[in-house]
């Protein structure tokens, strides 16, 4: 009996973090999608107005890597959402990295969609952002910007909750070891 509550408390906790995460990435409108046709450039035509406050941005990546090593970087990005007078909203640098699985081909072809950030529409105006995508270890095929208007935050509840179900399917296995050790 316990081990049947230890694995529902276990896949509620992962429900409802998976739930949580993705009604972050998901919520809102995408407002513009736009294909990005270099590795690096600028774009000056994002006509925004505070309707559509809180406004979150995304890159997404589609890549081809051969997998040398257990880290691989297979890309660098940076990424900078300025408002109209030129004041950056969001400044983003990352490198992506793939670790090699023991399993399986050592090529991987996919695409990762980055959140960059969420940023208030303070003014209406013309938004710009300025991106590279510079590869590392791999190929990069592809790449977009997408921006989705009226998001949500993070569900801090929801989050708790699953948080509490996964510490309490701990403290349930650790019991029941307890009790058959001493038993």
């Amino acid at each position: 009996m316990k081990k049947f509550l230890v694995l529902i408390l276990f896949v509620v906790s992962i429900v409802a973090t998976g739930w949580a995460i993705n009604d972050y990435a998901t919520s809102g409108e995408q407002v513009v999608e736009i294909p990005l046709k270099s590795q690096t450039g600028s774009v000056n035509s994002l006509s925004l107005d505070p309707s559509m406050s809180p406004a979150r941005a995304f890159l997404k990546v589609r890549y081809e890597v051969i997998l040398r090593d257990m880290s691989n970087d297979v890309y660098l990005y940076d990424l900078e959402i300025k408002d109209p007078a030129g004041t950056a909203l969001i400044s983003e640098k990352h490198t992506h990295t793939v670790k090699q699985d023991d399993k399986g081909s050592s090529t991987e072809k996919s695409t990762t969609r980055h959140i960059l950030g969420t940023f208030d529409v303070a003014d209406r105006g013309v938004y710009s952002f300025d991106w590279s995508v510079r590869p590392k270890k791999g190929k990069v095929k592809e790449i977009s910007f997408e921006l989705r208007r009226n998001v949500e935050g993070l569900n801090i509840p929801l989050l708790v909750f699953a948080a509490l179900c996964f510490l309490l399917g701990w403290i349930v296995l650790l019991s029941a070891r307890r009790n058959r050790r001493s038993g």
